[in-house]
């Protein structure tokens, strides 16, 4: 009995620990789900299956946003669903808003993580989001260069930030080049 209340708890620590990847702006990945399921399952536990669901629905949510605009865009829409049941005067229970405040919580973060990574590498963000590996700066080739500088520009006009021209990769190489 007590080997089982210690998995039970290590399962909703595990629950607890990917919670904290989201809220931190990562998300966790469907064979990870898929173990937390499994280990659910195994020991008979209905909360942490219900649990597992809402995460595995808020990581899917957050796999698909990919700009600080639409992490804003999930947040104001979690925002708006909680005014419109707190106008419509349904009874909630304090597990459930709880659970709906802290997803409000996580995807603030979420938004944060996004603005903050626009901000202080607009190209590597840019290049993430988008599944583009941006090429190195070759400094002996006028059109390695130029390519360089659109595509800063093209990065600092998509996420409103000022230009930075070379990513932090490219600041450590010349570093260590200097």
């Amino acid at each position: 009995m007590r080997l089982a209340k210690a998995e039970v708890k290590a399962l909703h620590g595990d629950i607890k620990d990917a919670y904290k990847v989201l809220a931190k702006g990562g998300t966790i990945s469907d064979a990870a789900v898929a173990n937390l399921y499994a280990e659910a399952s195994r020991l008979g536990d209905q909360s942490a299956t219900a649990r597992i669901d809402a995460l595995n629905t808020e990581n899917k949510i957050f796999m698909t946003i990919k700009s600080p605009e639409a992490a804003q865009r999930h947040l104001d829409n979690l925002e708006a669903r909680k005014a419109q049941i707190q106008q419509s005067g349904q009874p909630r229970s304090v597990e459930a808003s709880l659970a709906e405040m802290e997803a409000i919580e996580r995807a603030g973060k979420l938004r944060d993580h996004h603005v903050k990574q626009s901000r202080e590498d607009p190209i590597a963000y840019l290049a993430a989001q988008t599944g583009a590996v941006p090429s190195p700066v070759d400094f002996s080739n006028p059109d390695s260069i130029a390519a360089r500088f659109t595509g800063a520009r093209a990065a600092a006009r998509r996420y409103n930030v000022p230009t930075k021209y070379f990513t932090k990769d490219d600041k450590n190489v010349l570093k260590q080049i200097f």
